[in-house]
């Protein structure tokens, strides 16, 4: 058997080991125990790079606990000094909330680039692009790697936002859906899989918004791992901050707990499911015209409290009176989201609690209107078809409450309004003196000295009020 050689071909789990190997041999036992001894390496090899998988673990990178430590932000934009660009990774919650909102004047596009000091493989995007009643609306997603050398720029996704979404995820797994279903969900293609591997520039660019107004960004999550390039000490500070559960980085079917994101075990209701004054769960959302978001029954009960002082419907944030340009609306999209997340979390005792829209025994109000919010006789009255007078009339719609009046209607006003000096009652302007309601024309009044003429009691000017015949 000599001068004879021996070729193995060893590709076994599609492992790139020895491709091709020549063995020189002198028997058959000898090829034999050369074949076996390399299934053993390359069994042992596979078994390694398996366990190496097991060990990948995805976790928010945005996280307020890292993210100051692991990020830098910027962009060239103006931005408004309470919405500022940092909020996104801000380590204090309260700011997180706020978000990013740039200043008025900046136009779209505008370009958002997140600086990681460490290498990271990407595993999913999050980005919640609306604020309060300001929507982003498109975004072109890029990232920055080296080509021989040289730095270059990839564009990994190009999203269009519709309405009935709060922003979208990105991710690099193959996937119908998301588990946030405000949500929408795209997919990255496969020929663009090795871009999003070890890399530390991510670059967000907001192409368009809706009504062309300023560009806003809620929140984002950048959901991943740390790459094996990474120092070891670095890698372990990170690791021992965020405290992640290890996954099967490649499994589908099994869903990891991801610090920081909102699969926690412990349930809360989002802040958008939330009325912006009382705080509980909404039931029908409404949308003010200053943005905020309010149950009907809230707006209802302001409704009432500010006819009770006889002032009109107004937003309760910015006290704007209610008109036909100016309303709340229904919010129906919202209100999609949030019987869905009811329906998805009926077990819980929050939402056991809440108000329902289907199926409860009192009668729904009726979606407000501008000509319902200014137009305060809210049912019929009924009137003695012997009253002929109008002051018959109101003095009934007074005795019902069903309007508000700055009078007191107990004391009825007489029919007819004379001067108590002249008796002058026509095409004249007169005047009622408030603290012993006597009227007098103009004329009269400009010669009492501020004294009255017919009880001789006296009077400031702002005891004068003007009769509106």
């Amino acid at each position: 058997m000599n001068g004879y050689y021996f070729c193995l071909h060893s590709n076994i789990g599609r492992l790139p080991i020895g491709l091709y190997q020549l063995i020189p041999i002198r028997s058959i036992q000898q090829c034999l125990q050369a074949f076996v001894s390399r299934i053993r390496v390359v069994l042992q090899t596979k078994r390694l790079a398996d366990t190496d998988i097991n060990k990948k673990i995805v976790m928010n990178l945005l996280d307020s606990k890292v993210s100051e430590k692991l990020w830098t932000i910027s962009s060239e934009c103006v931005k408004d000094d309470y919405y500022c660009l940092h909020n996104l990774i801000s380590a204090d919650d309260a700011k997180r909330r706020i978000g990013f909102m740039a200043f008025s004047v900046s136009k779209p596009p505008i370009t958002i680039i997140l600086e990681c000091k460490l290498k990271i493989d990407l595993n999913s995007i999050k980005i919640h692009s609306v604020l309060d009643s300001l929507r982003s609306t498109r975004f072109q997603i890029m990232v920055e790697f080296n080509d021989e050398q040289a730095l270059k720029t990839r564009t990994i996704a190009d999203i269009t936002v519709d309405d009935e979404f709060n922003g979208f995820c990105i991710s690099n797994v193959q996937d119908t859906g998301t588990d946030e279903a405000s949500l929408k969900h795209i997919a990255i293609e496969d020929h663009l899989q090795k871009y999003i591997r070890d890399f530390n520039k991510l670059i967000i660019v907001i192409k368009d918004t809706k009504l062309k107004r300023a560009p806003v960004l809620k929140k984002i999550e950048i959901l991943g791992t740390l790459t094996g390039t990474n120092k070891k000490e670095e890698v372990d500070e990170i690791m021992n901050l965020l405290n992640p559960i290890p996954i099967i980085q490649n499994s589908k079917e099994d869903i990891p707990q991801i610090p920081g994101s909102s699969t926690s075990e412990e349930f809360q209701i989002p802040e958008e499911f939330l009325d912006s004054i009382t705080m509980d769960i909404l039931n029908l959302p409404y949308i003010l015209p200053s943005g905020a978001i309010v149950d009907e029954t809230t707006l209802q009960k302001h409704k009432r409290r500010e006819e009770a002082y006889g002032r009109y419907p107004s937003d309760p944030f910015t006290g704007v009176l209610f008109s036909a340009n100016s309303e709340p609306k229904f919010d129906a999209a919202l209100k999609n989201r949030l019987d869905v997340f009811k329906l998805k979390y009926s077990h819980e005792i929050e939402i056991k609690n809440s108000c329902r829209s289907v199926g409860r025994k009192e009668k729904l109000c009726e979606p407000s209107t501008s000509k319902q919010f200014n137009n305060h006789i809210s049912k019929k009255i009924k009137l003695n078809k012997e009253s002929s007078s109008l002051d018959d009339i109101i003095q009934t719609i007074y005795r019902n409450k069903q309007i508000s009046s700055f009078i007191n209607p107990q004391q009825p006003q007489s029919s007819i309004n004379v001067c108590a000096k002249c008796n002058s009652k026509d095409n004249i302007v007169l005047y009622q003196i408030s603290t012993c309601n006597h009227i007098f024309c103009k004329k009269c009044l400009v010669q009492s000295n501020s004294v009255c003429f017919a009880c001789s009691t006296t009077f400031e000017n702002r005891h004068v009020v003007k009769l509106n015949l």
